[in-house]
């Protein structure tokens, strides 16, 4: 908003004031997120420009700015967001009466590791047992079911794998009185 100035001239004893109604350069302010997007706990970089009334750049505002997240755990040390849990927020950065916000999306990380669920620890010659397999990122965020993405296969040859089903063969050099522990990967 405009600001009156008054100013004042003297000479000896005597003073005279005038008025200046002076316009500010930076009439709103533009935030950008680099990346908008990104994997949780990953940084984006805020960027805040100061835009006259044509729309025009006319300062870098990013360190004087006052930067916050709609999230309360995310972590922000001067231009760098680090994002704290899956999903959306908005960053808003405030420079004095001026304001803008920007939205920023945190998202799971590529698979960096599985965990199998067999439909029963223990089963019988001949009898078939279905395994999942859920996907995690580096962070433990789960993928979900990515069994249709997974190659299963047993440690003992005789087994029968068809997609995620697998019918346990007998094995006779197990014998016949023990238990075979069947390793399903």
């Amino acid at each position: 908003s405009e600001v009156v100035h008054t100013l004042t001239a003297t000479i000896g004893a005597i003073t005279g004031t005038a008025e200046v109604t002076v316009s500010p350069l930076v009439a709103e302010i533009e935030l950008t997120l680099d990346p908008g997007s990104l994997v949780v706990f990953g940084v984006s970089v805020a960027s805040v420009a100061g835009l006259d009334g044509d729309g025009d750049e006319v300062a870098d505002l990013t360190d004087y700015a006052t930067i916050t997240s709609s999230v309360g755990t995310d972590t922000i040390s001067g231009d760098e967001i680090t994002t704290s849990s899956l999903g959306s927020r908005t960053i808003t950065a405030t420079y004095g009466a001026l304001s803008d916000t920007a939205g920023l999306n945190a998202t799971t990380g590529p698979l960096a590791s599985v965990v199998v669920i067999p439909s029963a620890t223990s089963s019988a010659t001949d009898d078939t047992v279905t395994l999942s397999v859920e996907g995690f990122d580096e962070f433990g965020n789960s993928l979900g079911d990515v069994t249709p993405s997974a190659t299963i296969t047993s440690s003992v040859s005789g087994d029968t794998v068809s997609g995620a089903a697998v019918t346990f063969t007998f094995d006779p050099a197990a014998g016949t009185t023990t238990d075979v522990v069947h390793t399903l990967t």
